[in-house]
């Protein structure tokens, strides 16, 4: 027979053990596998919409990846050039992208992560996607574009954010 102590720790120990056993491993086990589930269907929604990963401005193959996903539209990250500064704390920058359309794009977005000493600056343009059995034209466009920091510019130095890892810009 056990003394009180010891049936009081025993009954405590048989407590946690049911409690793990029948409440907390199988309501990690149901989070575990709705987890899987979501996951697996997000990789397989993500499958039909696979993006290339070109060294190079590559509008032309992502816009046959855009057509084979039913898209109208790609989104690229352009390249930039510092063109001028406009007042302590406004820079224009020139974004160059390759299209294969003759219909217009667009920069949709500028990104621009400061620091105390640089700022990287991303910019993304919205392509429109030729139908499939129009031939590249491989044309370059090129728009400028302003964007306000809230450092002065002075104090900056500014980066190109499409390429990995960033490239300087400003100052030469």
């Amino acid at each position: 027979m056990l003394s009180f102590n010891a049936h009081i720790k025993y009954q405590r120990l048989r407590f946690v053990v049911r409690w793990i056993l029948f409440v907390v491993l199988p309501v990690t086990a149901i989070w575990v596998f709705l987890g899987f589930i979501l996951f697996f269907r997000v990789a397989e929604a993500n499958s039909y919409k696979v993006q290339a990963a070109c060294p190079l401005n590559c509008s032309a193959f992502k816009s046959m990846l855009a057509s084979m996903n039913d898209e109208t539209e790609t989104n690229v990250v352009g390249h930039w050039h510092f063109r001028r500064q406009l007042g302590r704390m406004t820079v224009e920058i020139s974004v160059g992208w390759t299209t294969c359309t003759r219909q217009q794009a667009s920069v949709i977005r500028v990104q621009t992560v400061e620091r105390p000493s640089r700022a990287v600056i991303t910019a993304r343009v919205r392509i429109p996607t030729p139908p499939p059995a129009t031939p590249c034209l491989r044309q370059r466009r090129i728009q400028n574009i302003r964007v306000r920091l809230r450092t002065p510019v002075s104090r900056l130095k500014l980066y190109d954010g499409s390429y990995s890892p960033p490239k300087l810009r400003w100052p030469k």
